[in-house]
C-alpha cells in the first residue's frame, strides 16, 4: 500500500512539472498576412489574439520570445440590402489563428472558428461587428493553447540533438545571428537546454570575433584609401578586451606615421540634424528631428510617424539599407520615451506598406528594407516622441525629437 502511494506522488509530481514546462513556452500576438483586410481590422484582430494570450497566461514578456500566434480571416460571403430603408451588410468567415516559430516558421498547430457578423453600412462595419463576436472565454481557445504547447514541448525534445548540430553548422560557416535566432527559440524547460546555452556562448564570442575582424578589414581598407580620419574611428570602436586590440593597435601605429598626431581619444559623432521642409509621397517625414546610427555602414530613413487616434497607436514607417555585405539581421524597436518622461513597452511591427513583420529578415547589401514599428497603448496625442531606439544588424539607431503627424 505505501509503494502504491510513494507511485501515485511520483506520477503527480512528473505530471506536475510537465505542467509547469508547459506553462514556461509563451506566445507573441502578430498582425495577419491578410492583403484584403483594412488596418483597423487586423488591429482588431490582433488585439483578438493579444486577449486570448492574456486570459490563458501564456503572454511573453521577452522581446526575444520566438513562439507567435497569428491570426488570419478567410471572408466567405458578403450580403448586403441595399435599397432598403437601412442598408445592412452581413458578412460570414473563418478565423483562424496558427502557432508558429518567429524564426524558422515551422507551425506548431491551427485552430479554425467559422463567425458571422452584420452591421448598419458598409462590409468593413460588418467586419468590425464580425470581430465583436469571438469571444475570447471559448474552450477552443484554452484548448488550442495547450496542445501547442505540448506539441512545441514534444518537437524540442524529440529534435534537440538535430537542433544542436544544425545551429554548431551556422556558427561554423560564419551564420552567426541566425545560429542564434535558432538556439534562442528552444524552451528553456527542455532537458538539452544546458548544451543549448553553451552553444549560444560559443555564438555571441564567435560573433565579437567576426565583429571585431570586420572593423579591422574597413579600417585597412580605409588607410590604404589614405581617409586616415575614419580608420581612426572604426579602430576606436575595437573594445580593449576584444581577441584583435592588438592588430587594431598595430594598425593605429601604422596611421600614426602619415598625420602629425593620433589623438588618444577618438569620439564618434555621427548625429545629424534631418529637416524637410515639403516632401513628396514617400519620402522622409516632415519636420525636423535628430538621428543618430552607431554603424558607418547603416542607412537609415524614417519615411513617416504616424498617430491613429482610433487605436491609440503611432506608427513609424522607415527604411534601413545594409552597406556592407549582405546577411540576414535581427531587427526591433526596444525603447520609445515621450516628451513627458514615460515609457511605452507595447511595441511591434507591421506588414503596413509592404513591411515585413518578422524581427529576423534578409538585408542584401544596397538595398532598402521597409520596416513598420507600432507603438501601442498611449493615454494621449503626443506632438512628438523625445527618444526612439531601434536595434538593426546589431548597430543602434537613437531618434531624437520625432514629430508625430495625426491622421484625422
Amino acid at each position: 500500500m505505501k509503494k502504491s502511494i510513494t507511485s501515485v506522488a511520483l506520477f503527480v509530481c512528473i505530471l506536475l512539472q510537465q505542467a509547469g514546462a508547459q506553462n514556461a513556452i509563451n506566445f507573441t500576438a502578430v498582425y495577419p498576412d491578410n492583403d484584403g483586410l483594412g488596418f483597423d481590422v487586423k488591429e482588431g484582430l490582433k488585439q483578438k489574439v493579444e486577449q486570448i494570450i492574456g486570459r490563458n497566461n501564456a503572454g511573453a514578456t521577452s522581446i526575444y520570445n520566438a513562439f507567435i500566434i497569428q491570426p488570419g480571416l478567410d471572408v466567405q460571403d458578403t450580403k448586403s440590402t441595399e435599397g432598403l430603408v437601412r442598408n445592412v451588410t452581413l458578412v460570414t468567415g473563418e478565423l483562424t489563428l496558427t502557432a508558429k516559430n518567429l524564426y524558422d516558421e515551422s507551425i506548431y498547430g491551427t485552430l479554425t472558428i467559422s463567425l458571422e457578423g452584420d452591421a448598419t453600412g458598409n462590409r468593413e462595419a460588418a467586419l468590425k461587428a464580425l470581430l465583436k463576436n469571438i469571444k475570447i472565454t471559448n474552450p477552443a481557445f484554452t484548448r488550442f493553447i495547450r496542445t501547442t504547447r505540448e506539441k512545441i514541448m514534444e518537437h524540442y525534445m524529440e529534435n534537440c540533438q538535430t537542433i544542436m548540430t544544425k545551429a554548431q553548422t551556422m556558427i561554423s560557416t560564419d551564420k552567426i545571428e541566425e545560429a542564434m535566432g535558432y538556439l534562442g527559440s528552444v524552451p528553456e524547460v527542455v532537458p538539452c537546454y544546458e548544451d543549448i546555452s553553451s552553444l549560444m556562448t560559443l555564438a555571441y564570442s564567435h560573433a565579437k570575433t567576426l565583429a571585431c575582424d570586420q572593423k579591422i578589414l574597413m579600417a585597412r581598407s580605409k588607410y590604404v584609401m589614405g581617409d586616415y580620419e575614419t580608420a581612426l574611428e572604426l579602430l576606436a570602436e575595437v573594445p580593449s578586451s576584444s581577441t584583435c586590440r592588438e592588430d587594431a593597435k598595430a594598425l593605429t601605429d601604422s596611421i600614426a606615421k602619415y598625420i602629425h598626431k593620433v589623438p588618444d581619444t577618438v569620439f564618434i559623432d555621427r548625429e545629424t540634424i534631418v529637416e524637410v521642409e515639403n516632401p513628396a509621397a514617400d519620402e522622409p517625414v516632415n519636420g525636423q528631428y535628430r538621428l543618430n546610427v552607431s554603424c558607418l555602414d547603416l542607412g537609415f530613413d524614417l519615411i513617416s510617424c504616424e498617430g491613429h487616434a482610433a487605436s491609440q497607436s503611432i506608427i513609424l514607417y522607415c527604411r534601413l539599407v545594409n552597406k556592407a555585405k549582405g546577411a540576414d539581421a535581427y531587427i526591433h524597436i526596444y525603447d520609445v520615451i515621450d516628451g513627458n518622461g514615460a515609457k511605452y513597452t507595447n511595441l511591434t511591427q507591421s506588414t503596413l506598406y509592404g513591411c515585413s513583420d518578422r524581427r529576423y529578415i534578409s538585408m542584401p547589401t544596397d538595398i532598402p528594407v521597409a520596416k513598420c514599428f507600432v507603438i501601442k497603448d498611449l493615454t494621449h496625442k503626443l506632438d512628438k516622441l523625445a527618444y526612439v531606439a531601434i536595434e538593426a544588424r546589431n548597430c543602434k539607431i537613437e531618434l531624437r525629437d520625432v514629430p508625430v503627424t495625426w491622421n484625422k
